[in-house]
């Protein structure tokens, strides 16, 4: 039986609760490395690179620790520290959604911005067929077009 990662409503999965399921066929390091990514925690999510924990890693959803850090407010840093250490800025889940456009869904603006930064396309589209552009622009935010 897996264990739940987040309890509450979470625009990315449609208002249901959002969820990242790891369980005991979850490689360690990996699973430590979600977990810390979803707690915001820098100190865990430096230990976990520290003792090696793969950036690349996925859930089964195709959810990489970056995207969770990215679609958290207040997770900046630890965002930053899972890009430093060589993470995908654009890799996808299986919907489609990439770090930025996750960012944008959740009005992560910070975390966008940093993206943006980063290098992070704007022309992903998710499985909708919407760029983290378009969805910022349809939800009136003129931050995306200055970033």
């Amino acid at each position: 039986m897996g264990i739940e990662l987040a309890t509450r409503p979470c625009a990315m999965l449609g208002g249901r609760r959002a969820g990242i399921v790891v369980d005991e066929k979850t490689p360690a390091l990996g699973r430590m490395l979600l977990r810390a990514a979803f707690s915001g925690g820098v100190s865990e999510v430096s230990e976990a690179l520290r003792l090696g924990a793969d950036v690349h890693f996925r859930s089964e959803l195709e959810v990489t620790a970056l995207m969770i850090a990215a679609w958290r407010p207040g997770n900046l840093e630890s965002l930053m520290l899972i890009a430093d250490a060589g993470a995908e800025i654009d890799a996808v889940n299986v919907r489609g959604e990439s770090a930025l456009i996750g960012a944008v869904k959740e009005r992560c603006f910070d975390n966008a911005k940093e993206l943006l930064r980063r290098g992070a396309s704007k022309y992903l589209r998710d499985e909708d067929g919407m760029t983290a552009g378009y969805i910022a622009k349809i939800s009136g935010w003129d931050f995306f077009e200055r970033a």
